[in-house]
C-alpha cells in the first residue's frame, strides 16, 4: 500500500463578522438624574448606567447624540470577544465607526480576545451614522 502525504494547505478563506455595538446609555435619563456630579465626573446610580465616559466640553448634553456603553453593553461586548476567542479565530483587523459606543464595543471585544498579537483597530469614518442625525458632538 502506498501512502501519499500532501502538504497541508493554508486556509485562505476570508471571513467578515458584523457585530453591532453593545447597549448604549441612551435611555433612562442618566444624563439628567444627578449622575453627573459636575462637568464630567460621573456617579454610579444603577447597573444600566455607563461607568466610563470621556471628557467633553459641554457636559452631559454632549452625550445625547453619541452615548457611551452601559455596563451591560460592555459585558456583552466582552462575551462576544470571549466567544470569538474560544473558536480560535485569527482576527487580523477590527473596523469600527468613530462613535463612542462603537469604539468602546470594539475595545472590549479586542481585550477579551486574549490573542498573542491583538488585531489592528481601524476607525472608519464612513461607518458613522448619517451626520444629519447628529446635532451635538
Amino acid at each position: 500500500m502506498k501512502v501519499l502525504f500532501f502538504p497541508l494547505q493554508k486556509d485562505t478563506t476570508r471571513r467578515i463578522y458584523l457585530i453591532r455595538n453593545g447597549e448604549p446609555a441612551e435611555f433612562g435619563g442618566w444624563r439628567t438624574n444627578g449622575a453627573f456630579r459636575n462637568h464630567n465626573a460621573l456617579a454610579k446610580m444603577d447597573t444600566s448606567q455607563t461607568v466610563v465616559t470621556v471628557a467633553r466640553t459641554g457636559g452631559p448634553d454632549c452625550y445625547s447624540d453619541d452615548p457611551p456603553l452601559t455596563q451591560t453593553g460592555r459585558a456583552g461586548a466582552e462575551l462576544v470577544g470571549r466567544s470569538l476567542s474560544e473558536r480560535s479565530l485569527n482576527i487580523h483587523t477590527v473596523y469600527t465607526s468613530p462613535s463612542l459606543r462603537c469604539l468602546q464595543t470594539a475595545s472590549a471585544i479586542i481585550s477579551a480576545l486574549n490573542s498573542r498579537k491583538p488585531p489592528r483597530l481601524r476607525i472608519e469614518p464612513a461607518l458613522f451614522e448619517p451626520l444629519s442625525f447628529i446635532t451635538r458632538i
